[in-house]
């Protein structure tokens, strides 16, 4: 799905790009794509990073583009793509085992509130990034395309509540 997704050379989304780098200290290029319409977001790429987003994305709003990919710039920073990768072959060589398949689950599950707490940290309110994430899901169930971690309305529901604890405790921040 990566080499299908043509390069966004948008200024806008380049600004956007510019200027979300610096905050997150993030030191080499990421390039921004344009994917189908109705698929996740997502980041991909170790060296030379890539984050995919849908077509649609380009009539998003101006905090609606900062949210996403604040987080998905969060994934960069963060460097979660190797690990993801490092649980994904722990999981094929430990098939048989179920606690490699749970940890690698809630490995998933916790890089995604991590990265939607960085994300918050760059400034969007979390009543907005709440609203911007349950858009993000919906457009994707709709084409019957949900990430992993989302695919299950108790994660979707999990992440929503903690995007909403962020705002209520400031001191966890």
């Amino acid at each position: 799905r990566v080499r299908a997704a043509r390069r966004l050379d948008d200024p806008a989304w380049t600004a956007r790009l510019a200027r979300l780098e610096r905050r997150l200290r993030i030191g080499r290029e990421v390039e921004l794509r344009l994917g189908e319409p109705g698929r996740m977001p997502f980041t991909w790429g170790f060296r030379r990073p890539v984050v995919v987003l849908p077509s649609e994305a380009l009539g998003w709003s101006a905090s609606r583009a900062r949210a996403v990919l604040g987080h998905e710039l969060a994934h960069v920073a963060r460097r979660d793509v190797p690990l993801v990768l490092l649980a994904r072959v722990t999981c094929a060589l430990h098939w048989f085992d179920p606690l490699a398949w749970m940890l690698h689950r809630r490995q998933r599950s916790e890089s995604e509130r991590a990265c939607d707490r960085l994300a918050l940290s760059l400034g969007t309110r979390p009543a907005d990034y709440a609203e911007h994430l349950l858009e993000t899901a919906t457009a994707c169930s709709r084409s019957r395309e949900l990430a992993p971690v989302m695919a299950e309305r108790s994660q979707l529901e999990g992440r929503i509540m903690a995007i909403l604890d962020f705002e209520r405790h400031p001191a966890r921040r």
